[in-house]
């Protein structure tokens, strides 16, 4: 019990330590938006101003390194992580095998085909009402990058939501229908192929395309923020100064 309530108060201090950090990082950019509105040749993130903005973090990241180290050395691990991560749409398929299907059954699948449909469709309109600002504002958005933040952050902690909740509903029903599956009586048994080989790729597939959804979504908002424009600067300054082209 006490190993579950320290690893548990760990996970929160970790958490906690990564939205501090990230909530610092935001803070230098808006205070280095505005000085590089009043002087554009200054930098945005400098040694000052980084050792500034983590001086109040220190205490709590300290903390979590110092609960690193005691759970190294108290040896401190979880008991499951070693333990076997069964796949339920695999056993799902595997008991589906010379099974009939029953109106139930057939009902829990069209759920799951719903449910996967709706949480990727809700995900695409999230990021779709993130696109709408750079419409809405037109071309200053870039100049406010503290109300682009605002209206984005919702939108996609939203999107993510709306992903989980489904991929929780759709594994409720795989759950109702395995059940439903292990009560029918097998009518023919033949070879049964590996695990492995049943279902393949379903996973990497939503896996690929969460990830591809989530990288349109960060290119998307290093152009509004003006990380764009910023980078192609540095690269000509580079190529004209440094390498002395100009």
């Amino acid at each position: 019990m006490r190993k579950k309530v320290y690893l548990a108060f760990q996970a929160c201090l970790y958490g906690i330590c990564a939205a501090l950090l990230c909530l610092v990082v935001l803070r230098i950019y808006r205070d280095g938006l505005q000085r590089q509105s009043e002087n554009v040749l200054l930098w945005i993130f400098t040694r000052e101003n980084v050792a500034e903005g983590l001086r109040p973090v220190l205490p709590v990241l300290y903390g979590t390194l110092g609960s690193t180290l005691a759970g190294l050395l108290l040896n401190v691990r979880d008991d499951g992580m070693d333990r076997e991560v069964r796949d339920t749409e695999i056993q799902r398929d595997l008991l589906s095998r010379g099974r009939e299907a029953t109106p139930e059954i057939l009902r829990e699948r069209k759920l799951q085909r719903i449910f996967r449909i709706l949480g990727i469709c809700l995900f695409l309109l999230c990021l779709a009402m993130v696109t709408l600002f750079r419409l809405r504002e037109g071309g200053e958005a870039e100049a406010d990058f503290l109300r682009f933040l605002n209206w984005m952050l919702p939108w996609t902690a939203g999107g993510f939501l709306c992903l989980l909740i489904t991929e929780g509903l759709r594994a409720g029903s795989i759950s109702r229908e395995t059940e439903a599956l292990r009560k029918q009586p097998r009518v023919s048994s033949g070879p049964e192929k590996p695990m492995a080989e049943t279902g393949k790729g379903r996973g990497l597939v939503l896996v690929r395309l969460l990830i591809l959804l989530l990288a349109l979504c960060l290119i998307l908002a290093g152009i509004l923020n003006g990380g764009m424009r910023d980078t192609l600067m540095k690269a000509i300054l580079i190529c004209t100064e440094c390498v002395g082209l100009g």
